[in-house]
C-alpha cells in the first residue's frame, strides 16, 4: 500500500524544480524514534522529496519532538510544576524551561527545511498593541 517515488530533476534552465514520479519509496523513519517523531517524519517525507542534508535536519527535528514529548509526559506525572530552589524559594520545574528551549530549536529546524506550505498556512494576524512579550522587554519589577 506504500507509494513509490523517483526524483526526476529538470535540466538547468534557470529554474529549479523536482518532479516526483511513482517509483522509489520514501525513506523510513530512523531507528530509535518515538511515536511523535515517527509521525512528524512520515508527515514530511510523504509529500516532500528531501536531500540528505534536509533528511538529517528532519531527523534532528523528530528527535527534538520526542524529547519534548518525554519531558511533557514527566511533567504530567507531577502534582505541581513548582519545585523548591537552593534557597528554599519556589521555582518553576526545570523541565518547563527545557521544553521552551527545545520548542525554539524545533521551530528553527523546521523553518530551515523551507517546506512549501504557503497555500495551507493561515495568514498570521498582528497582535493587538496592548499585548507585550513575556517580561515586557523591561527589567525586573521592584
Amino acid at each position: 500500500m506504500s507509494k513509490t517515488y523517483t526524483l526526476e530533476i529538470a535540466p538547468f534552465s534557470g529554474k529549479k524544480w523536482a518532479k516526483v514520479a511513482e517509483k522509489s519509496t520514501p525513506p523510513r523513519p530512523p531507528a530509535g524514534l518515538g511515536s511523535p517523531g515517527r509521525r512528524l517524519w512520515r508527515s514530511i517525507v510523504g509529500p516532500y522529496v528531501l536531500n540528505p542534508v534536509e533528511l538529517t535536519v528532519l531527523e534532528r527535528a523528530c528527535r527534538t519532538v520526542d524529547q519534548i514529548g518525554q519531558l511533557e509526559d514527566e511533567l504530567a506525572e507531577l502534582d505541581s510544576w513548582e519545585v523548591t530552589g537552593r534557597f528554599a524559594q519556589p521555582q518553576t520545574h526545570p523541565h518547563v524551561e527545557q521544553i521552551r528551549r527545545l520548542t525554539v530549536v524545533l521551530e528553527h529546524l523546521l523553518t530551515s527545511l523551507k517546506l512549501p506550505d504557503e497555500e495551507t498556512r493561515p495568514k498570521a494576524k498582528p497582535a493587538p498593541a496592548s499585548v507585550s512579550p513575556i517580561g515586557g522587554g523591561r527589567g525586573r519589577a521592584s
